[in-house]
């Protein structure tokens, strides 16, 4: 008669319980994500820039001017709308103004999330850069296009010093992925440089999640459930002599649905 030694008893017991209890915490989290609510749809504008100090024909301009007619022929999935597509002027007093009227009028029912996503063109780079983070320093190589030249001045001191940063809280890992299997040229990226890229970027990513005002009672505490209703991206695109218009707005039109699969799915 063969026996088992007690100490291998025991170590095969402990063996089993654990995985008897990691296979009830994996079904737990997949129940909660499962359960965890989703928009309905994802609403999206779109901003590029307009002309500034040393390129003179912005592509993202004539991107976000051929988006409309692009998606009358290449219609979007029902739960992607993009509402609106605004060339923006390069400069920081135009970003905000332009940002204010956005958030109040960029439609949104309860059912719904809103995306605000930004391009600007990287002109030394050869591939579409997602950025992850936008810093709080206004650090303009030239005057911006109403003449403001800041140099490493906080863009909200009571956010802290230049080294303070806000991340955008879409699923940015898995958008990346999912695009690079489609084998477009896509990285993420963390230096989305310091000047009105970074400094839109950062005001945008601040409206969607805008910290407390002093001697404001704490808010309701939130439902782990519910989805985030408001993101912001900016994505830095190549000159169109590395990556061909055509192949930039397929890789815009896959964007936008990839964006929105991952808060809908």
């Amino acid at each position: 008669r063969l026996t088992m030694p007690t100490g291998r008893v025991l170590q095969v017991a402990f063996g089993a319980a654990a995985l008897t209890a990691g296979a009830l915490v994996g079904l737990y989290y997949w129940k909660r994500r499962s359960n965890k609510k989703k928009p309905a749809r994802v609403i999206i504008a779109i901003t590029g820039f307009g002309k500034f100090n040393g390129v003179g024909d912005n592509p993202t301009e004539r991107f976000v001017k051929a988006m409309p007619f692009f998606l009358k022929a290449n219609p979007l999935p029902d739960h992607v709308v993009v509402d609106r597509c605004i060339v923006l002027e390069v400069s920081a007093e135009a970003c905000k103004e332009e940002l204010d009227i956005m958030r109040s009028t960029v439609f949104q029912s309860s059912d719904d999330a809103r995306v605000y996503l930004h391009l600007g063109v990287a002109v030394k780079s050869n591939t579409f850069k997602l950025e992850t983070t936008a810093w709080n320093e206004a650090t303009f190589r030239v005057p911006d296009e109403r003449g403001w030249e800041p140099s490493s001045q906080p863009i909200y001191p009571d956010d802290g010093k230049v080294s303070a940063k806000r991340r955008t809280r879409l699923p940015i890992g898995l958008i990346t992925r999912k695009l690079q299997r489609l084998n477009f040229p896509v990285s993420l990226s963390s230096d989305p440089g310091r000047f009105i890229c970074n400094y839109l970027y950062y005001e945008s990513l601040r409206r969607c999640c805008p910290p407390p005002l002093p001697d404001a009672p704490a808010p309701p505490p939130t439902n782990p459930d519910d989805y985030i209703t408001e993101h912001s991206l900016f994505l830095h695109v190549p000159p169109t002599e590395v990556i061909d218009e055509a192949r930039q707005m397929a890789f815009l039109h896959t964007l936008l649905t990839t964006i929105a699969d991952s808060l809908c799915t």
